[in-house]
């Protein structure tokens, strides 16, 4: 059996969530200050993606792990807001998001590039 069966099968089963789209808490907590704001709204649209699209994706929010900022440093603790597993059609992608807030009059979305 392979992992991907077993998330299938398992996961909704231990969240009580609805079939499609599954997070990691089962839910956010209220933003505060924009950044959290932005994180917020990158959820809400990812949600609405996997409604629309007809996307299976497990979203995991906030998660933490240790990491070095050069080779002779040591493990410092860090967040990365979500990791997307995504699944349509056979075809299944993982990906990290980092959100970053900003205000929409000083920078606006269509002049920001990367």
């Amino acid at each position: 059996q392979s992992l991907s069966e077993y998330v299938m099968r398992e996961y909704p089963a231990l969240t009580n969530q609805q079939p499609g789209f599954y997070t990691v808490p089962a839910e956010l907590q209220e933003p505060v200050d924009k950044g959290e704001k932005a994180e917020f709204e990158v959820f809400n649209r990812l949600k609405s993606f996997a409604e629309v699209l007809g996307l299976s994706m497990i979203l995991f929010c906030g998660n933490t792990y240790s990491g070095r900022k050069r080779e002779d440093t040591g493990l410092l603790p860090k967040e990365v807001d979500f990791i997307v597993f995504l699944a349509y059609k056979n075809t299944f992608k993982v990906f990290v998001l980092e959100v970053k807030g900003t205000e929409a009059d000083v920078k606006k979305i269509s002049t920001i590039r990367r």
